[in-house]
């Protein structure tokens, strides 16, 4: 069995496959891709912490390429110490961020329009700078 993330039958059903996976290719590789995916909870979950073996660093999604997550730093594209580096600056320059008060869901809700236009800025930015080049 293949796991490709992009094909219509994967998308329409995906459950044949994950059990397949954990069943039989608890750590699968896909050449073709070149990707690597785990499909057990207990693998995933001690991956998720273990930044020295498993890296965010060259992007976590197939569809990008791995030189965007350099040109276009994204805190989750990011290992520590980078990572931790980043996260504190942002919580200095937020410390809204750090109420803990209110339930997750409901803080992000609420900062969801300061989030949207920060982005937007980014974006004329970028883009503004991309067409002076």
């Amino acid at each position: 069995m293949e796991l490709n993330p992009f094909s219509y039958g994967f998308h329409e059903d995906p459950y044949p496959t994950y059990r397949w996976l954990r069943d039989n290719a608890p750590v699968y590789r896909n050449d073709e891709l070149n990707f690597y995916a785990l499909s057990r909870y207990q693998d995933v979950l001690a991956a998720s912490v273990d930044h020295e073996t498993y890296s965010s660093a060259k992007g976590t999604v197939l569809e990008m390429d791995p030189q965007m997550a350099e040109a276009f730093p994204i805190i989750l594209f990011m290992d520590p110490p980078r990572q931790t580096r980043v996260a504190r600056r942002i919580a200095r320059a937020h410390p809204e961020l750090r109420d803990r008060r209110g339930p997750p869901r409901t803080r992000a809700h609420e900062q969801r329009p300061r989030f949207r236009q920060a982005a937007d800025e980014i974006l004329k930015r970028a883009m503004s700078e991309s067409v002076d080049r």
